[in-house]
C-alpha cells in the first residue's frame, strides 16, 4: 500500500510524519499512537509501540539464536544450491531450456516443490519439470 505522508514540524521542533486519517485506519492506526524507528539493514522502519505487551528477556536472547542459527541455514542451503548449479551446468544436465529458466525450475523444485504427494511419493526432478531422461 503506497501512503501519502507529510513532513511536518511540531511545536517543540521536532520533526514528525503526518498520515491522512484513512491510510491510519487501514494499518491499524490510530491517532495517537506512539511510535519508534527501528533500524534496519536498508534504513529505517517505523513500527507501533504495543503498550500492555510484555516479552522475557530470554525469550529475546533465545530468539535471537535461533535466527541466528537460521540466517546460518540460509546462507549454507544458498551455498550448496550454488555448488549443484554450478556442476549441473558444467555436466549439462539439463538441456532444451534457457540458463536462467532452469535454474529456476531447480531453485523452486528444491525450496519448493520436493514434497511427498497424498500417498508419499516424491516427485523427482525430471518428473517435476515434465522432462524426459536423456
Amino acid at each position: 500500500m503506497k501512503l501519502t505522508k507529510k513532513i511536518i514540524q511540531l511545536e517543540d521542533g521536532e520533526v514528525g510524519i503526518q498520515f491522512e486519517p484513512e491510510e491510519l485506519k487501514k494499518l491499524g492506526w490510530e491517532e495517537g499512537d506512539e511510535f519508534e524507528w527501528i533500524p534496519t539493514k536498508e534504513g529505517y522502519k517505523l513500527m507501533r509501540v504495543n503498550e500492555g505487551i510484555t516479552v522475557k528477556a530470554e525469550l529475546d536472547d533465545k530468539a535471537l539464536d535461533v535466527g541466528s542459527f537460521i540466517q546460518q541455514l540460509s546462507e549454507f542451503q544458498d551455498w550448496k544450491f550454488e555448488a549443484l548449479w554450478k556442476e549441473c551446468k558444467e555436466k549439462e544436465w539439463i538441456k532444451g531450456i534457457e540458463e536462467d529458466s532452469a535454474k529456476d525450475w531447480l531453485f523452486d523444485y528444491i525450496f519448493n516443490g520436493n514434497e511427498k504427494d497424498c500417498l508419499g511419493f516424491q516427485k523427482t526432478f525430471s518428473e517435476y519439470i515434465g522432462a524426459e531422461w536423456e
